[in-house]
């Protein structure tokens, strides 16, 4: 019986005898080794790839990045808080402005940084979808 799955890499279809389920082969669209497997089977998951659990980890890495960067603003205003705010809330008339002033600084840093990186994201998801947008790949 003919089975369908996609690549693990490139979600490229592939079509293969039922027989062949756990057999690895190199993809005809994308060359790299791919593990065929029957979709619903099983845990009803296809097996990872080396790429996708590269990619969950750099997910996690760039969270942990994220909240690491944002407790050491927070415990650098902290620590520093007569050198930093005491000065701006001479400058801007009081503590709360002060205070305001430094999250609207630290938001406008963030949006630039995001203004840089957002292209860079947009590009890989773009080639991801080129890549996997292809024809049906017949495996016997």
């Amino acid at each position: 019986m003919l089975v369908k799955c996609n690549c693990n890499n490139c979600s490229a279809h592939l079509e293969f005898e039922s027989g062949r389920a756990g057999a690895v082969i190199a993809c005809p669209k994308c060359g790299i080794e791919t593990t065929l497997y029957i979709p619903g089977n099983g845990a009803g998951q296809k097996p990872q790839t080396a790429s996708q659990i590269r990619k969950g980890k750099l997910k996690l890495g760039l969270i942990v990045a994220a909240c690491t960067m944002f407790l050491g603003l927070a415990a650098l205003l902290i620590i520093n808080w007569k050198s930093i705010i005491l000065p701006l809330s001479r400058t801007f008339g009081g503590t709360v402005v002060a205070v305001f002033m430094m999250i609207l600084a630290v938001l406008v840093l963030i949006w630039a940084v995001l203004w840089i990186i957002f292209p860079v994201f947009v590009y890989y998801q773009l080639n991801e979808l080129i890549v996997s947008g292809g024809t049906k790949v017949v495996e016997s």
